[in-house]
């Protein structure tokens, strides 16, 4: 059988981090849509709250190396006093620079503790949230920030971020759309609006979002790859690769544009000038699975099996999350291969167990299991096959064959006249079928 390699699917929608892997096509997997700077944080300090502000001082945030910067926070976060809603609320802004987010909302809760109509504390605090995981957390703490001030952009951007996170690509859009509304020239908004659209199928909205936004910072190498991922929704390949182009002349260390251009050109069918961009990628970013698994899709295609073995082996090493493709791809380089069949129907049921409705996978792994002489198996395997998908002569035929050899021969028959009606000039079908009435 063939192994499935087809067009790539597509990769990470990003707010300001690597967010989703979309995916227009099975088999092929494009990468690191990325996202504009997003958090739209409070100020470094805090007045009006009744208390003393405690300020972050100058030089701490001047010092020239990450290292002073580490040490001059540590000492504010120790010196700041436990009795005032500013003091806490200025220790969560420290924390946050150390990436300690954690303790940040808990200085946020002793803020807001003392002074719970603080809407900058909540915002923060969802932030942080965000930053952690915790997106259904985040969303409720940005409510609460709209609710005291309705007015307040970075929250609605904030929220719109942690429902993105969440998959509610919908209400993601409404919070872009009033960040939008309050200011029109926001850029992470219409990006982050775009990656929404272009998750929701609606590819030509997308692109127009990443236009407007590039029309506003066209010196920005995020919403060129993103544009790019926006044109592959929409087959203008030739025209992403333009995209990526632009977002690696501004950065040409963008590790995901070079993936994401390397789907085009698979797409195209230029493998080689795929290949290279593929290993251009994995050069910046060897620990990224996507990549291993593109660049073993394009070996597969070119026949260069042991190699394309190796490198969705990597991918499977690497993966954060569970993919049928790469092990459906697995089992039908061994397939092919012939040289290890065992290992060929562990792989197609780990796809399975990932993507069980796959009629392709169930079949494969019957014609594995039937070279191995495992007929009932195999038998199962192809009326699942059969349950799933639209029949065909061939897949009649293989059922009909295991059949035989079980001894079943008025079964197989039977299967070998279904074949017979859906091709009746399969010679081999009718061979077989004089063999069972003999």
């Amino acid at each position: 059988q063939h192994p499935q390699v087809g067009p790539a699917a597509a990769g990470g929608a990003a707010l300001d981090l690597h967010l989703r892997m979309p995916l227009p096509q099975p088999g092929h997997q494009a990468v690191d849509r990325e996202g504009l700077p997003a958090v739209g944080r409070a100020p470094r300090a805090v007045a009006g709250l009744g208390q003393v502000p405690v300020h972050v001082p100058l030089d701490v945030r001047d010092r020239g190396t990450a290292q002073h910067r580490r040490q001059g926070l540590e000492e504010v976060v120790h010196d700041l006093g436990p009795g005032y809603a500013a003091a806490w609320y200025n220790q969560g802004l420290a924390l946050d620079s150390l990436g300690r987010y954690e303790e940040a909302v808990a200085g946020y809760d002793k803020a807001l503790e003392l002074k719970p109509g603080l809407a900058a504390a909540w915002r923060n605090k969802g932030f942080d949230l965000y930053n952690l995981g915790r997106y259904e957390e985040a969303v409720a703490c940005q409510e609460k920030a709209l609710e005291l001030d309705p007015k307040l952009v970075a929250a609605w951007y904030n929220a719109g971020n942690a429902l993105f996170r969440l998959g509610r690509h919908e209400a993601a859009i409404r919070c872009y759309d009033k960040v939008l509304d309050l200011e029109p020239n926001h850029v992470g908004a219409l990006n982050n609006k775009g990656n929404a659209l272009d998750s929701l199928g609606r590819h030509e909205q997308a692109v127009a979002c990443f236009e407007r936004a590039l029309a506003l910072d066209g010196q920005h190498p995020a919403a060129w790859n993103n544009k790019g991922l926006g044109q592959d929704n929409l087959g203008q390949h030739e025209e992403a690769i333009k995209s990526y182009d632009k977002a690696l002349e501004l950065d040409p260390r963008y590790a995901g544009a070079w993936n994401n251009k390397g789907a085009s050109l698979f797409r195209l069918g230029r493998d080689e000038e795929a290949l290279a961009c593929y290993d251009k990628a994995l050069e910046l970013t060897p620990e990224e699975a996507g990549a291993w698994r593109n660049k073993g899709d394009v070996l597969n295609r070119l026949g260069l099996y042991e190699d394309a073995l190796h490198c969705y082996d990597k991918a499977l090493e690497r993966a954060t999350t569970p993919d049928a493709g790469i092990w459906r791809n697995r089992g039908d380089i061994l397939n092919r291969l012939g040289t290890n069949d065992q290992e060929a129907v562990r792989s197609y049921q780990k796809a399975l167990e990932l993507a069980s409705q796959d009629p392709k996978v169930w079949r494969d792994k019957a014609d594995v299991l039937a070279r191995l002489g495992r007929f009932e198996e195999a038998v199962a395997g192809y009326d699942k096959a059969l349950e799933l998908g639209t029949p065909d002569a061939g897949l009649w035929r293989s059922k009909g064959d295991v059949l035989n050899r079980l001894g079943r021969y008025e079964d197989a028959i039977a299967c070998y006249d279904q074949s017979l009606g859906l091709d009746p000039k399969q010679a081999e079908a009718l061979g077989a079928k004089a063999l069972g009435l003999y």
